[in-house]
């Protein structure tokens, strides 16, 4: 026996030897991945951190002035820009960009170099002088200026232009041969009030864009091999996008980077109501729940492209003064996009349905408090077996451990022999209702625009404190620990880096690409190829890029093309496929809605956490799904019916 068993013995050895070492090796290379994970972190808040330290907030001065009627307003540069390009920004009674073509009366804007004959003001004030003495050496920026009569009723609009100015100009300046100045003249009967600016180092576009792309890709590659915890991923891309602004010399001031962050969209994630709900149905149910929060996160982005009030992209849609005048209201809004919502819902559902085709894969053999009651049983065994019987105090160290086991054995055979969850505080849940039945009503009154007393964000915040008063609960700490502070934070910090990314670029140029290739159409296919664009640029763009500001910029460009004479699109089409591509796009990542973001957030407070490659197998194919779907209701649309 002694010969049969010591080889086995051996064997059994070597393996223990082996898997200890395959462990050992595991953890040294954990150990590398980490320093060399925290090494790069590291280097990279130094980078932002010494450009933040180096570079000052950027504040341009606004001057009030008048163009008087009839005459050249002139106003010398103080200071010599720092490149080869020159900012200038306007407030005043201007009309946008859109709708330059419907009027002659322009404000003309002019950068032109001073002739060294000239003579020159003492001071450097604001004057008016002859044109006779100024060399033009940009083109002209012209702006649109409202009637005389509404001058000063209408809001002010702020409008940025950046010259190029060529070296040799920039040369004489720079040597005293000469100064840089603003030429502005108005054609209309009226002195012309406006605020002015100068910006000496605007922002270069073209850098920019490839700065903010390599922030977002950064981004993704953190969020999606989990480099770091989302929220810290944003954290950090918002921070570098700042310092990218800050090197380019447009860094934004603190109050500016506050007023970037949607309040009222964090005031409105405060009422999480499905999420915890589904949680608990499914631990019942001995269901696990991350399918079937992937589902209801996809379906509620897709119900929310039903009206003007159900996702925040279509809030921006419909609050629009523009396509509001366009006949764009809650009811027509609901019924062009009533049909193609329920052909996606169905489409939905059997892609769905074919990718949780076994009901049985999604079922826990446990609950999942009884899988975590056996692993906390096996914890404490293993520590009790783990002590020797050398001295009384260890012995009765083991002796109070196997007292905790045979307590926790019974709680055990408790849930298995009863398998209830009784409602502990039935008072509680009747004030939790009265508390959910105000704030789903006042979310249905919003509907209403008559009724639009109170956002959804106050709605959601008088819910909330309503809770608090009937509940009458002290441990506040206990309350406030339930908030999804983490995913607040998160989205905080993602306002904070779309905004980013817009001041270096990425988002306009996104709509110039869309609005240049529909321009480069022939006529008769404009509206077809605008519909296809709009649809799938903000539906693709919205799964990668918060939809948010994705949506804003969307708004301007769909109005730019509609406004444009020698286009003649009609505006709601591009409205529906905007509503569409924006809503149905969000399902496309884990960070491309708020629904998605809130109900990751609070599944992982509960212990159920899924990766974003997880929910990117099924959203991203459930997006396409549903944009093709979108795209044949909205061509069948096209062909059907007369937009115009």
């Amino acid at each position: 026996m002694k010969n049969i068993s010591g080889p086995k013995d051996d064997h059994h050895e070597l393996t223990d030897v082996d898997d200890t070492d395959a462990v050992t090796g595991h953890r040294k290379q954990n150990k590398w991945v980490k320093n060399i994970k925290i090494g790069i972190l590291l280097v990279v808040w130094m980078i932002f951190t010494g450009i933040l330290m180096s570079s000052t907030e950027k504040e341009l001065e606004f001057r009030q002035m008048a163009v008087p009627e009839g005459q050249i307003k002139t106003y010398t540069l103080q200071e010599a820009p720092v490149g080869s390009r020159v900012g200038v920004i306007l407030r005043g009674a201007f009309l946008p960009v859109h709708y330059s073509n419907l009027t002659e009366n322009r404000l003309s804007i002019f950068v032109h170099l001073h002739n060294a004959t000239a003579p020159v003001q003492s001071d450097n004030s604001s004057q008016v002088q002859d044109l006779s003495y100024y060399e033009n050496v940009t083109e002209a920026w012209h702006l649109t200026v409202v009637q005389v009569d509404m001058i000063d009723t209408v809001p002010e609009l702020t409008q940025k232009h950046n010259f190029d100015v060529s070296q040799v100009v920039l040369n004489k300046v720079r040597s005293g041969n000469g100064v840089l100045q603003i030429r502005m003249f108005t054609n209309i009967n009226a002195s012309l009030p406006i605020q002015f600016a100068y910006d000496p180092s605007p922002i270069n576009k073209e850098a920019g864009i490839i700065y903010a792309a390599i922030v977002l890709l950064g981004l993704y590659i953190m969020i999606i091999w989990e480099v770091v915890h989302r929220t810290f991923a944003a954290m950090i891309a918002s921070t570098l996008s700042i310092a990218v602004l800050a090197a380019l010399d447009e860094r934004p001031s603190m109050p500016e980077l506050m007023s970037w962050i949607d309040v009222e969209t964090l005031l409105l994630l405060f009422v999480l109501l499905m999420t915890p709900v589904t949680i608990r149905l499914c631990e019942v149910m001995e269901l696990n729940p991350v399918p079937i929060l992937m589902s209801m996160i996809i379906y509620s982005n897709i119900g929310g492209a039903l009206t003007p009030v159900g996702d925040p992209p279509n809030v921006i849609i419909a609050s629009n003064s523009h396509i509001a005048k366009a006949g764009v209201n809650f009811t027509t809004f609901t019924l062009h996009m009533a049909l193609g919502v329920l052909m996606v819902m169905v489409q939905t559902y059997f892609q769905l349905r074919y990718k949780f085709k076994n009901i049985n894969d999604l079922r826990f053999t446990e609950p999942q408090d009884v899988q975590e009651l056996r692993h906390e049983i096996a914890v404490w065994q293993r520590a009790a077996a783990s002590l020797s019987s050398y001295s009384k105090d260890e012995d009765l160290v083991r002796e109070t451990l196997l007292k905790k086991v045979n307590r926790l054995s019974r709680m055990l055979k408790k849930k298995l022999v009863t398998g209830s969850y009784p409602i502990r505080n039935r008072v509680l849940l009747v004030k939790s209702g009265v508390t959910l039945v105000f704030v789903v009503a006042f979310f249905f009154l919003h509907s209403v625009p008559e009724l639009q007393r109170l956002s959804l964000g106050w709605t959601a915040l008088l819910g909330a404190i309503l809770l608090l008063i009937l509940a009458d609960r002290e441990d506040m700490e206990a309350v406030l620990a339930r908030v999804e502070f983490s995913t607040l934070l998160f989205f905080a910090c993602l306002f904070v880096l779309m905004e980013g990314l817009s001041e270096l670029g990425l988002i306009d140029w996104i709509g110039k690409q869309t609005e240049n290739i529909i321009l480069s159409v022939g006529e008769e296919s404009r509206l077809a190829v605008a519909i296809l664009l709009i649809l799938w640029v903000s539906a693709i763009a919205s799964a990668f890029v918060d939809n948010i500001p994705l949506t804003t910029m969307m708004v301007k460009i769909a109005i730019s093309l509609a406004e444009n004479e020698a286009l003649d699109l009609p505006l709601q089409p591009l409205v529906w496929a905007l509503a569409f591509g924006a809503c149905l796009g969000g399902n496309g990542t884990l960070i491309g809605a708020s629904a998605n973001v809130v109900c990751a957030g609070v599944a992982e407070q509960h212990g159920y956490r899924f990766t974003f490659v997880e929910y990117f197998k099924v959203g991203f194919p459930v997006m396409i799904g549903s944009i093709v779907v979108a795209t044949g209701y909205l061509m069948m649309a096209h062909v059907l019916f007369t937009w115009h």
